[in-house]
């Protein structure tokens, strides 16, 4: 049963984040990355054009995915979140970047590397 009038169409309350991080650093990564217990991983409503983003600073790391954009393309979560999980190897859309899109492609997983997207039909202006 769903607590606090929580929607369960909203895709937070369908997502374990440290679940899904854990599962994908298993299947795609061999549990190489770091384990997801070091890793602040959350949702922010506020990434505008954004689906997801990776921030790395000298004490911290964080992955953050857009639950507007998710809320409507749920197909996309898999591609999105692990396209930021590959930015915990490099932050640029660089060489290193493509092989592992490369790599994870033939696992089974596309990954779109266009990390910007057009939710501008959600204003009610």
């Amino acid at each position: 049963m769903i607590e606090n009038n929580a929607d369960i169409n909203d895709i937070r309350n369908r997502v374990d984040l440290e679940e899904y991080y854990t599962f994908y650093n298993q299947v795609y990564f061999d549990s190489k990355l770091t384990p997801s217990e070091f890793i602040t991983l959350r949702w922010n409503e506020n990434l505008g054009i954004l689906a997801g983003r990776c921030v790395k600073t000298y004490n911290q790391t964080i992955i953050e995915l857009n639950p507007v954009y998710l809320n409507l393309y749920p197909e996309e979560l898999d591609s999105i979140f692990v396209h930021e999980m590959i930015h915990l190897i490099t932050l640029d859309h660089d060489e290193c970047f493509l092989e592992e899109v490369k790599r994870i492609s033939k696992l089974g997983l596309e990954i779109n590397i266009n990390c910007k997207h057009n939710i501008g039909l959600l204003d009610n202006d």
